[in-house]
């Protein structure tokens, strides 16, 4: 049990202290002069404690953190606290830093369970907050705790509940820039750098919000931010080097390599990012040795930048660095099995997936094991590795027969599997004409290689040809079949959106659009239509033709298809 006697001595810098700034220093020394003694030895336990904390999460030790806060907490609770002397109650502080820590193990894991910890945490540590005094310390971490626990509702499915939360947060974060930002007090390093951290992620998540909840939450809370200004509270709050430092360095790298991919943003914005990004993570290598959040975003910045085989070469070294931490072992694996596909190192990514599969059956899961275990199946199939394939296909079907809720993609991969597994024992004759026609392996693994995994900009050019000229040849196998030929062109559309190749784009895009009428009601439910229309949006766009892009936009509100969920995420 780690004690009080233990963190002490530890110094209370958590980040890199890229500006100083002598007033703001001078300021903190004169307000410092105004506090009893035993107030500021107090805070400064609290924070050295606090510090020590967040450096043991960041070094994968969660249950020395957690004991270490524990003990810091009780010895908070013990305390005869006089909040009119400048005093404070940080249990709801060192609460919602293990909140946090809690969503990224969520987020490591993909589980729902997990995500369920971090939100009642969350609503724990909005608790304990409220039985401190009032000062701006208190109300930005009551304002991030509405955030927070809106980004996880959001994750759950709970878009409304969780949209509801993050704008209802503004009433708290709305005083930040005038009462806490220029705080003169002898907490301002904390209360700054906890200030630039809230108002970076709302404005963050507030800019990914649809356009209608977007200017729904404009009349009701008045803020003005976006995405720049939320980077650059967050930049500010990583190059300040305060408490909530590590956090905003994590986001903002989180934004450069990987959720800029998601929206689909241009290269000429990426590269700029890509640039900090490296920034950011050469001098966590230095205060943070080891971390593992920042580690595995160093893959993903390798991968960003068209070094798949070093990123799949770092996540070999750092598998063995969380060989005994399952969430950490098994997002470790999901990754080295996407980057591999990415690759078209088919028998690799086959083997990171039937890895991960293990580490989830190990620790009692079930959750995505028929997914990859059937993503196991069609790499090993694209590897011509038939017995091998076999032995996965067995795997998935053996949760066939479960009770359970399965998730969209484990319901997909073992209805696949059904399907997968007649064809091998009965031939075509044993399905459906539908169904014999409908899934290919080959198709479906491309499929996810560049929509899901969004392959296509993480290639070199030698690896896109490849791809590409592989998807040709499955677009050809299709013959007449429609349905399957416009699912391999919108396949194809996407992959050259991501490589930016705008003429190509408008071309398979044109030719799939043109075949719209041949497509049957089950074709329209692969949201094949809606991606290539979306697709040709994205090439105007990306030509500059602003016109032709509201056409576009327009044609695919127009298009006749009964694709809900895709439709969502390209509404979205």
């Amino acid at each position: 049990m780690t004690g009080p006697s233990d963190w002490t001595s530890v110094s209370d810098d958590t980040g890199p202290v890229h500006v100083a700034d002598a007033v703001d220093a001078a300021h903190a020394a004169s307000a410092r002069g105004k506090v009893s003694s035993v107030v500021l030895a107090r805070w400064d336990r609290d924070m050295v404690a606090m510090n020590k904390a967040i450096r043991f999460m960041l070094g994968n030790k969660l249950a020395e953190a957690e004991q270490l806060l524990d003990a810091a907490s009780k010895e908070v609770e013990a305390r005869d606290i006089d909040f009119s002397e400048g005093d404070h109650d940080m249990r709801g502080a060192f609460a919602f830093v293990l909140a946090l820590f809690q969503l990224l193990h969520g987020l490591a894991t993909l589980e729902n369970n997990q995500l369920q910890t971090a939100l009642d945490r969350v609503w724990r540590a909005d608790e304990l907050l409220q039985t401190d005094g009032d000062w701006p310390g208190r109300t930005v971490l009551r304002g991030l705790c509405l955030v927070v626990a809106g980004l996880v509702q959001v994750m759950q499915g709970s878009f409304a509940r969780g949209i509801c939360q993050i704008v209802r947060s503004w009433l708290f974060l709305r005083t930040l820039e005038k009462d806490c930002l220029n705080y003169q007090g002898h907490e301002r390093s904390c209360v700054r750098s906890t200030a630039l951290l809230g108002l970076g992620v709302f404005n963050l998540l507030s800019s990914l919000l649809p356009e209608r909840n977007m200017k729904a939450a404009q009349w009701a809370t008045g803020f003005t931010g976006g995405r720049d200004t939320a980077l650059e509270q967050l930049r500010l709050c990583w190059e300040e080097g305060g408490v909530q430092a590590p956090f905003a360095g994590i986001v903002v790298v989180g934004v450069a390599v990987d959720v800029s991919g998601f929206l689909g943003e241009f290269s000429v914005v990426l590269r700029p990012r890509l640039a900090y990004a490296r920034q950011v993570l050469d001098v966590a290598a230095e205060c943070y040795p080891g971390a593992f959040f920042f580690q595995g975003l160093g893959t993903a910045y390798l991968a960003v930048s068209h070094d798949l085989p070093g990123a799949l070469s770092k996540l070999d070294r750092l598998c063995s660095d969380v060989a005994s931490v399952p969430a950490f072992k098994l997002m470790v694996c999901v990754r080295s099995a996407q980057f591999s596909a990415c690759a078209l190192d088919w028998t690799r990514a086959a083997r990171h997936f039937v890895d991960a599969c293990e580490v989830h059956r190990a620790v009692g899961r079930r959750a995505l094991c028929p997914t990859f275990s059937f993503m196991a199946y069609v790499c090993h199939l694209a590897g011509g590795e038939e017995e091998a394939a076999g032995a996965c296909l067995d795997t998935c079907l053996s949760y066939a027969v479960e009770r359970k809720k399965w998730n969209a993609l484990d319901a997909d991969a073992l209805q696949c599997a059904e399907i997968e597994h007649v064809r091998r024992k009965s031939g075509d004759c044993g399905l459906s004409p539908r169904d014999a026609a409908a899934f290919r392996p080959l198709l479906f693994l491309l499929r996810r290689v560049a929509v899901l995994y969004r392959g296509g900009g993480f290639m070199s050019p030698e690896e896109h040809d490849h791809f590409m000229s592989l998807l040709r040849e499955e677009t050809l196998a299709c013959g007449s079949d429609a349905d399957n030929r416009v699912l391999c062109l919108s396949v194809q559309a996407e992959a050259m959106r991501q490589s930016e190749d705008w003429e190509e784009v408008l071309r398979i895009a044109e030719e799939g659009l043109a075949l719209e009428a041949q497509v049957s009601s089950s074709g329209r439910r692969t949201g094949a239509l809606l991606f290539l229309c979306l697709n040709k949006a994205f090439a105007h766009l990306g030509k500059g033709d602003l016109m032709a892009t509201k056409t576009a936009l327009s044609d695919l509100r127009c298009i006749r298809d009964d694709a809900r969920l895709f439709r969502k995420q390209v509404s979205f």
